[in-house]
């Protein structure tokens, strides 16, 4: 069996989390003192991504001093050629697209609607 949580993708970067902090504390000067990533998963619990945990610390305008988070991330595998052919039915699959539109669109449509009707109940996390 292939651990698909064994290689975190090359593109998790500082830069990446910098970019990720920013925009979730509106803060351009935010930074990222630093992070860590550790799969979440044993290898075949999930077939359509790899999930991993982050702990990351950092400054922001906000907090007088480091800030640490946890996050969890749900990626793309990273497969080598030998997985060629699963790789491409993840490449065709709408999953990754789907699930975005539904966190990034489709929950916060709900929950605003939810709001102007006075249900305060928080339907995905921040």
């Amino acid at each position: 069996m292939v651990d698909l949580t064994k290689n975190i993708p090359d593109w998790l970067d500082q830069i990446f989390f910098e970019k990720v902090v920013r925009q979730m504390e509106k803060d351009a000067n935010a930074k990222v003192l630093n992070f860590d990533i550790a799969p979440a998963q044993k290898a075949g619990e999930n077939f359509a991504s790899a999930v991993f945990r982050g702990k990351i610390t950092f400054t922001s305008k906000y907090a007088k001093e480091a800030k640490t988070i946890s996050v969890i991330i749900k990626v793309k595998p990273v497969l080598g050629p030998e997985m060629a052919y699963y790789a491409e039915i993840l490449d065709r699959s709408p999953f990754f697209p789907n699930e975005m539109a539904l966190y990034g669109k489709i929950l916060p449509d709900i929950q605003s609607l939810l709001l102007s009707a006075g249900d305060k109940d928080i339907l995905s996390p921040k």
